[in-house]
């Protein structure tokens, strides 16, 4: 069976998946979290590609399990977000791990109820 692959992607799937990703960070449910990452692995595979560029992240899509994640692309330096500045490490905080990629450092993207994505290079001891 032939797989159908579109032309670039339309305004109305980048925008469902911009969306999808902020409901998501906003609401922080496991439900919206399933969805937010079947609607990013229908993207990159309805395009017939691996990784699509938003603003300030990009979704990639892992090679082993075929299911999509968030990169982030804007560094932070510290423990806070660098939208709102809430501490991140907190029992109670409003910054979630959206993805990690593990190395000699990690590299961990996080997303923020204000609407940021960013990430930070943790050591491993």
């Amino acid at each position: 069976m032939n797989k159908i692959l579109f032309d670039f992607p339309i305004y109305q799937d980048r925008i469902a998946v911009f969306l999808a990703i902020k409901y998501f960070l906003k609401n922080q449910t496991g439900a919206s979290r399933d969805s937010m990452l079947e609607l990013m692995t229908i993207f990159l595979s309805k395009y017939g590609i691996k990784r699509f560029l938003f603003d300030n992240f990009s979704i990639r899509l892992n090679q082993k399990s075929k299911l999509a994640y968030i990169y982030g692309l804007q560094k932070a330096e510290s423990n806070f977000c660098p939208g709102c500045g809430t501490y991140i490490f907190k029992y109670d905080s409003p910054v979630r791990i959206l993805s990690i990629e593990e190395n000699i450092n990690d590299r961990v993207t996080y997303g923020c109820a204000c609407g940021e994505i960013f990430f930070r290079i943790e050591l491993n001891k």
